[in-house]
């Protein structure tokens, strides 16, 4: 799982979904496979997601630095409905962030840095958007602005001033359609609990018996 890393700074458009007959190897190890025929395969270490489909209406995306997430996209009939995998480990988690209707397949953009956060902007017929901000690891919607008519191109930041402290940001242009805070961080105590032996008092206790301190650490 890779660490939540929010940065400031505005998300940066992916490129165009890969779609058809058309494999990509990750720079962590996984392997996307798309085929016309079959579908949607992810692969790493033995472990194999897929989607399933046979009239090539299967589509992908890799993104992150290094390369540790990977959209799949099924869209058909005018429903995009995506996956969103998680490669960082050694293996494959996928979450399902739903269908939705659109009239195209959704445009995409990372958030700085190591691409935790992604912007999805579903176009929703005849000229609607539907823009929504998910956590990458694991597809938490994190910001949505709803179902609306842009008058400019969508966009999304991430924020952090005096007025705007930890704040993701919507845009319609540069004009703020939706404002939600950072997702929270993260930490595990290693060992979950620190536990003193029985309570030793009295003059004549050896030092080796009275245990004042345990060693612990906190993971992010």
């Amino acid at each position: 799982m890779a660490c939540l890393d929010i940065k400031v700074g505005s998300f940066s458009p992916l490129g165009g979904w890969l779609s058809g007959t058309m494999n990509a190897n990750t720079a962590n190890g996984a392997t996307v496979e798309n085929s016309a025929a079959t579908g949607l395969k992810v692969s790493k270490n033995g472990i194999t997601k897929s989607i399933i489909n046979t009239s090539n209406k299967t589509h992908f995306l890799v993104f992150g630095t290094p390369q540790n997430y990977v959209l799949g996209c099924l869209f058909d009939a005018g429903l995009a409905s995506v996956i969103v995998y998680e490669i960082t480990g050694t293996g494959i988690t996928e979450h399902f962030l739903g269908g939705v209707s659109s009239s195209q397949l959704p445009i995409v953009s990372q958030s700085v840095g190591n691409g935790n956060l992604f912007l999805i902007a579903y176009h929703n017929a005849p000229s609607n958007v539907i823009p929504i901000i998910y956590k990458s690891e694991n597809g938490e919607l994190l910001l949505s602005a709803g179902n609306f008519q842009p008058n400019n191109t969508i966009s999304a930041d991430a924020v952090d001033t005096v007025a705007l402290p930890k704040k993701l940001r919507i845009l319609d242009g540069v004009m703020q359609v939706a404002l939600g805070s950072w997702p929270l961080g993260r930490s595990a105590a290693i060992p979950l609990t620190l536990d003193f032996p029985d309570v030793v008092i009295g003059a004549a206790v050896p030092l080796a018996l009275t245990k004042q301190t345990l060693q612990g650490r906190i993971k992010n």
